[in-house]
């Protein structure tokens, strides 16, 4: 069996979406001929921990390093484990120290890591390394380990760097000093993993060395999860979920306003919408709480992963929302889970690989940000479709997404790249 060595800063027992991936890909290789050890941060605190991760895993080597990022400094000093949306001082401390350290403050984990890898390199063999962003420093890591011992190396993205919304705010310096880490991590990595086509097109027009080395292995969802959640019947009332975490640069708003004007037509005592996650933003939560004097909302906050998709499949329907953010590519992970439950569908986004995909799904409706009408047409129509007894369930073709079979693009393609070595550029 072949040996990967993995860099991921957001592991296990870390939870929330960021996690998935890496764990899916670790849960799966070994199937396909790979082992995998992993090399990732000791405690810190975070938004939310899922312990229960850990239990999918068990082939998988672990080992945990010190750091000197903010996160990890925090847990040392005594900071409660979780951070809390209300602690404007403690995200702002989280901030200052993010616009410190380029390409972001997990640089400061890099030198550990490379310590622990360079001791693995001493007593084992490793047949490729592969680093797995954000934090896209990380990809600093793979880039020197290449250097000194010359193993193929894999570069994984999860979401876009240099032209992500989150760097909007950036100054212009900090940007053009961003793109130029960004092309370099491009050019010197063996493989490039993107997550979804959008993201994919970018890379191939800021690299054009990228066409033979760079592959689409968007995120998805593992059928395992899902064995016992298969819907059976609708809910008592009409129940409209959303699972994931919520920040300033997404808003429900406009969903909710069209669940006002039905509320008003058909009462509010058989509407409930179900907020599943962790609301890193308060003002947020402030404007949905708005909405209460029209229709029931829970807060239910964040959970494991195993309970928070039991508590989405007791949903009439799955939704989800964002902002134009000017980048085209849509934060995407929660929907192939949203896909797996074959229930209802809304979506409210730009143009995006997200929509092009629940384009085809027969049971979803997507509509644009601004599209008030549509919005309040899809939902009367999910609403005359509870009232009706109908879960119209989705019957696409959705195996592309399994987990397992996208792990399996990675370890054939990782088996065709430990053969090649780019040069360092």
């Amino acid at each position: 069996m072949k040996k990967l060595l993995i860099f991921a800063y957001y592991f296990p027992p870390m939870g929330m979406g960021g996690v998935q991936r890496i764990t899916k890909f670790c849960k799966y290789l070994p199937e396909f001929g790979w082992q995998p050890t992993v090399i990732t941060v000791k405690n810190t605190v975070y938004y939310g921990f899922d312990e229960t991760l850990l239990d999918e895993i068990p082939l998988t080597k672990i080992y945990r390093t010190e750091s000197l990022d903010p996160l990890r400094v925090a847990f040392k000093l005594g900071a409660k484990k979780e951070i809390k949306p209300s602690k404007s001082s403690q995200k702002s401390i989280l901030n200052f120290m993010s616009e410190l350290f380029l390409p972001d403050n997990k640089i400061l984990w890099a030198p550990f890591a490379i310590q622990k890898a360079v001791e693995l390199f001493k007593r084992e063999e490793f047949d490729a390394i592969l680093t797995t962003s954000p934090p896209h420093s990380i990809h600093f890591i793979g880039l020197y380990l290449k250097r000194k011992f010359g193993i193929p190396w894999v570069a994984d993205f999860r979401d876009p760097w240099a032209d992500s919304y989150l760097e909007q705010e950036n100054s212009s310096f900090k940007n053009s000093i961003l793109r130029r880490m960004e092309k370099k991590i491009l050019k010197n990595s063996d493989l490039v993993v993107s997550f979804n086509h959008k993201c994919s097109e970018d890379f191939l027009q800021k690299s054009l060395n990228l066409k033979n080395k760079l592959i689409t292995i968007t995120n998805g969802f593992d059928k395992s999860d899902f064995n016992f959640l298969m819907p059976k019947e609708v809910q008592p009332k009409f129940t409209l979920t959303y699972l994931g975490s919520i920040s300033k640069y997404a808003n429900p708003k406009r969903i909710l306003l069209a669940l006002k004007k039905l509320s008003e037509k058909v009462g509010k005592e058989k509407i409930i919408v179900k907020f599943i996650g962790t609301f890193t933003n308060n003002e947020i939560w402030n404007e949905i709480q708005a909405f209460s004097e029209f229709v029931e909302i829970q807060r239910i906050g964040y959970l494991s992963h195993s309970e928070a998709l039991l508590e989405a499949s007791k949903s009439d329907v799955l939704f989800l929302f964002t902002e134009e953010n000017g980048t085209g590519v849509v934060p995407s992970s929660k929907i192939y889970e949203y896909l797996a439950f074959r229930k209802q569908v809304l979506a409210v986004l730009p143009d995006s690989d997200t929509k092009k995909i629940l384009d085809e799904i027969d049971n979803a409706r997507v509509c644009e940000p601004k599209d008030e009408e549509g919005i309040l047409q899809a939902v009367s129509e999910f609403y005359q479709n509870w009232e009706n007894g109908d879960l119209n369930l989705n019957e696409s073709e959705i195996s592309q997404f399994e987990r397992r079979i996208l792990t399996k693009k990675l370890a054939e393609t990782l088996g065709t790249f430990t053969n090649k070595k780019s040069p360092i550029q």
